[in-house]
């Protein structure tokens, strides 16, 4: 993870909810675990992404896009019985609060991807022409 905090299993990044906006949580809980979205002008230089630094290449944050609900073996520890805890970064009372009723994440496990490697390698090329020539 790209930020130290993430190490600590007792920590919980709320996005918009903190960790220090008692204010949201108290009016908009529906809000805690979500992130506000950054441009997309130059993205392809300014790796890691997403709010904990999680991915190193605009490929695998795709792939987590496309993939986290029909592999999430991939992207999230086992439980004892060997059932991905998805979404294991959130206090269960903000679970729900993921989007889940979304293309691409209206999918189930075993379900085909809403991209395929071909789509996200024309989605990467796409990103790639919002370059235009930041110095980071």
């Amino acid at each position: 993870m790209g930020i130290p905090a993430n190490a600590d299993p007792a920590y919980y990044d709320l996005g918009l909810c903190g960790p220090f906006r008692a204010d949201v949580v108290a009016e908009r809980p529906d809000l805690c675990g979500a992130f506000k979205v950054p441009t997309l002008r130059n993205i392809a230089l300014t790796a890691p992404y997403f709010h904990n630094g999680a991915f190193a290449t605009l490929r695998e944050a795709l792939e987590f896009y496309v993939q986290r609900d029909t592999s999430p073996e991939k992207f999230y520890p086992l439980d004892a019985g060997g059932r991905p805890q998805k979404f294991n970064d959130l206090p269960d009372q903000y679970k729900a609060n993921v989007n889940t009723t979304e293309v691409p994440y209206d999918r189930g496990p075993g379900d085909v991807p809403a991209l395929s490697d071909s789509d996200i390698e024309d989605v990467i090329a796409f990103l790639n022409t919002l370059t235009d020539g930041f110095q980071p």
